[in-house]
Formats: C-alpha cells, sequence, structure tokens
C-alpha cells in the first residue's frame, strides 16, 4: 500500500510541475510578457485581442526599363481599428521591406505587435507599398486593403494577398492577432 501511495504522490507531483505557464505565445515575435493565451495546445480560451502582428511574405512588381530602372520598394502596413464604420484607432508598423532596385523579394520581415482599439468590431489593414524610383513617378498604393471581422480574439490567424494596380503588383503577408 505505501508503494501505491508513494507512486500516486510522485505521479500527482510530477504533472503539476509539468503544467507550468504554457500559454506564452512563442511565434508572437518581440516581448510576450502579458503571457495571453497561445494559438495551440488545444486551448479553448477567447481572450480578446488588442494587436497585430503582421509577416510581409513577399512583394513583386512587373516593372519596365523604359522607366528607368527597376523600382525601390518600401512596404509597410497601415492597421485601422474600427467600430460602427467609423475609424476608433489607426497605427503603422515600421517599414517591413525598404530595398532598391528590384521587382520581387519573398522572405519574413515580422512587425511589432500593433495596437489597435479593443472597441472595434474590426480591422482593416492597409498594404503600403511605395514604388520609388529616381527616374519614375513615385508609385503609392492607395485603396489596397483587408478586413478582418469579429471574433478579434487572440491566436487568430491568416494569410492574405493583395493585387493592387490593376495586376501590376502583389503584396502577401501573414497576421497573428495578439494581446500586448
Amino acid at each position: 500500500m505505501k508503494k501505491v501511495f508513494a507512486f500516486s504522490a510522485m505521479a500527482l507531483a510530477l504533472s503539476l510541475v509539468s503544467c507550468g505557464n504554457t500559454g506564452v505565445n512563442v511565434g508572437s515575435g518581440g516581448d510576450s510578457s502579458s503571457g495571453g493565451g497561445g494559438s495551440g495546445g488545444g486551448s479553448t480560451q477567447t481572450q480578446p485581442a488588442n494587436a497585430i502582428v503582421i509577416t510581409l511574405r513577399s512583394w513583386e512588381t512587373v516593372y519596365s526599363e523604359k522607366l528607368g530602372g527597376k523600382p525601390d520598394p518600401t512596404v509597410y502596413f497601415r492597421v485601422n481599428g474600427v467600430r460602427g464604420g467609423s475609424v476608433v484607432s489607426s497605427n503603422t508598423t515600421e517599414n517591413l521591406l525598404n530595398k532598391t532596385d528590384i521587382s520581387s523579394w519573398s522572405g519574413t520581415s515580422k512587425s511589432l505587435p500593433v495596437r489597435f482599439s479593443m472597441d472595434s468590431d474590426s480591422i482593416r489593414i492597409d498594404a503600403i507599398v511605395i514604388e520609388k524610383d529616381l527616374l519614375a513617378d513615385d508609385d503609392w498604393s492607395p485603396g489596397y486593403f483587408t478586413r478582418i471581422r469579429r471574433p478579434l480574439n487572440v491566436g487568430r490567424t491568416g494569410s492574405v494577398t493583395l493585387d493592387y494596380g490593376s495586376g501590376k503588383s502583389a503584396v502577401r503577408f501573414d497576421y497573428e492577432l495578439v494581446n500586448w
């Protein structure tokens, strides 16, 4: 009987030790000191998010040597919190791409968390792409966006490709809602 009790106590102690804080979302980038619920581990937590992390995956454009060479792209994102059709918060990422003389790029460039108002019923993400070259006019990408609607919960992820300029260019990115 003592052996069974000792074994049960040891098993209980091991299970308590292994339970630790597993809610930290390792893939969110930056400091995850809030320890909010992660997207894995079978968690059914529905904690509201207050920030988004955007990962640029690719950018490409069709260019013409007649315009004076390949573009010098700068890519960043504007994140608007929207409630009832009105913008209640607006913030931007840092530049996720800033290159010279290229027509395409693929890789991983992850933003720091970008806050939005927790009163938002949706988030609008605008890809801001400036294709600048010294011998051609700047080409800015206004009006190309995606909207994420409720539920705006921690751990929600997605992948988006925005085609702009009537098929001239495209930007692809992933996003993850986080608590920051």
